[in-house]
């Protein structure tokens, strides 16, 4: 990232997604992960994948969840921040803003048994309150992820935005990263992408750069590529990392007459 006096469009873009990009913890079950903040139905709302709570096959809970009912979490939207004093000492996640969410299984992929596939890996829960008309840490309005016009190719350029945990020792806590990386988008039912990703890493916003901010095209899913591969190995896009694309969601929610976006 250049320096302050030298950001460009797109660097200004990230910082300001990086806002709308924050960590889910799930209450009781000793798991979290990435989540990414959307308007959905007039409300906040953040997606993210089934497979950090769930068993695709099985639809039981993970960790120390017990049963579904047990699915409530926080959404931590500041927790790439640093203290004021830049030491770290608050770091830890129980001494940071958080609100409240709670899963919306209408409008989440799996079925009524909560299994699910790879094409249909996303939850949507919404927030108790809404934060993207507030401000965050940065004095900035925070706003939320729009989604972008879904453009299809073999070589999109795009970006992947999220908390990584390769990074956290390094930094004294959860760190947010982030690279510019290839999307093949053919079938719009999967995006093959170049971007580096790891274990850990599910649920980051697989977002491309339009009228001069970076929109949601979908959320990132599973590993395919060696880790820490920052240029792909090969060009068989079916050995390429995968993600869900927005079409997948855009679609379930327009079936239900549920309007996004706004």
């Amino acid at each position: 990232m250049n320096a302050p006096e030298q950001l460009g469009d797109q660097d200004r873009a990230i910082l300001r997604a990086a806002n709308r990009v924050g960590w889910l913890q799930w209450q009781g079950c000793g798991r979290g992960g990435n989540a990414v903040l959307v308007r959905v139905g007039g409300r906040d709302a953040i997606l993210t994948n089934a497979h950090q709570i769930f068993d695709s096959k099985t639809g039981k809970t993970l960790g120390r969840c017990q049963n579904a009912a047990e699915t409530r979490g926080r959404f931590y939207p500041n927790a790439s921040y640093r203290d004021l004093g830049n030491t770290f000492r608050n770091r830890a996640l129980d001494a940071r803003f958080s609100v409240g969410v709670t899963m919306d299984s209408k409008l989440s992929g799996m079925n009524a048994q909560n299994r699910f596939t790879l094409q249909n890996d996303y939850l949507l829960m919404f927030l108790e309150v809404d934060i993207s008309n507030r401000e965050a840490p940065d004095g900035q309005i925070r706003g939320y992820v729009p989604f972008s016009s879904n453009p299809i190719g073999a070589d999109v350029p795009g970006y992947i935005v999220g908390f990584d945990p390769r990074f956290d020792q390094d930094h004294g806590g959860q760190a947010m990263s982030y690279q510019a990386c290839r999307f093949s988008i053919k079938t719009r039912l999967v995006i093959d992408h170049t971007c580096d990703a790891t274990k850990g890493s599910s649920s980051s916003l697989l977002a491309v750069f339009e009228n001069g901010e970076l929109r949601l095209r979908g959320v990132n899913t599973a590993v395919r590529l060696p880790i820490g591969t920052t240029a792909p190995t090969t060009e068989n896009r079916s050995e390429w990392n995968i993600g869900i694309p927005a079409e997948t969601f855009l679609t379930h929610w327009k079936s239900l007459s549920v309007e996004y976006g706004e």
